[in-house]
């Protein structure tokens, strides 16, 4: 049997614990979205380089899932500082992620 030292442990507990952002609750990130950050990064027709679409978001190159939820988690300006939690950060990533042209 192998053992695991306390740090290993946390390493593979802390990973368990994490959730592709696929497996979130993407419509419940698209109503937050639509909610919290549609005056500004509006549909595609209302985009720009400063304020980019959720579409164009997506379709950055380097934004991939990982990059949203730091992103998210702290905000830079210009965007506003607002406080949301980890499962709504989750389902805003799984509904920008959604949005990934193929």
């Amino acid at each position: 049997m192998r053992k695991v030292s306390i740090g290993g442990a946390a390493v593979l507990l802390a990973l368990a614990t994490l959730q592709p952002a696929q497996a979130q609750n993407a419509a419940n990130g698209e109503r937050l979205a639509s909610q919290w950050c549609s005056n500004c990064h509006a549909d595609a027709n209302r985009g720009s380089d400063t304020v980019p679409t959720f579409q164009g978001i997506a379709n950055r190159q380097g934004r991939d899932a990982e990059y949203l939820r730091s992103f998210l988690t702290n905000p830079h300006p210009p965007m506003p500082p607002f406080q949301i939690g980890r499962s709504d950060i989750e389902d805003l990533v799984a509904f920008i992620v959604r949005l990934r042209q193929r």
